[in-house]
């Protein structure tokens, strides 16, 4: 059953902002969890998908919630939807051949650079603001999210046979 939580502690951890997947790896690869290495990068990377997954289907209730505010009454609300329709949908149109041209593969290096401010979340993030379809903005994450571990796992075992 120690397995089984240290398992569940990863797969928890692969879903936290800012730490994400690439991190929690790092985690077993230097002994802080010790579970069988096979079952955590497994582990892992189904957090990953998932994250990726659920970031995306989410994306469609944002610009739902946004026209939404911009029929509101309440003067918050309309302008928060009124600054919406202005800037992102802006942005949106503005880079939508590069977004289509570039899109994938920008996205997913920017996913996949293992530095703060960067990774699955943030990545979502920009995927909404620049308006990438879903399919292509879940490709992006999830193949971004992969990338990052696998930096990351190879820059800890790196270390580590340096260090000792």
């Amino acid at each position: 059953m120690q397995g089984f939580t240290q398992l569940m502690t990863l797969f928890i951890l692969s879903l936290i902002p800012l730490f994400e997947g690439r991190y929690a790896i790092v985690l077993v690869l230097t002994d802080v969890i010790e579970v069988d290495i096979f079952a955590a990068y497994v582990s892992v990377v189904i957090a990953t998908m998932l994250l990726a997954m659920t970031l995306v289907l989410l994306m469609r209730y944002l610009d739902m919630f946004f026209t939404w505010c911009g029929s509101s009454k309440t003067w918050l609300l309309k302008l928060l939807g009124n600054l919406y329709a202005k800037y992102v949908l802006s942005i949106r149109k503005r880079s939508k051949r590069y977004v289509d041209r570039f899109g994938v593969l920008a996205l997913s290096i920017f996913v996949a650079v293992p530095i703060p401010a960067t990774g699955i979340w943030s990545g979502a993030l920009v995927a909404y603001i620049f308006g990438f379809d879903r399919v292509k903005a879940f490709i992006a994450l999830f193949l971004g999210g992969l990338a990052s571990i696998a930096i990351t796992s190879v820059a800890a075992i790196f270390f580590d046979v340096i260090l000792t």
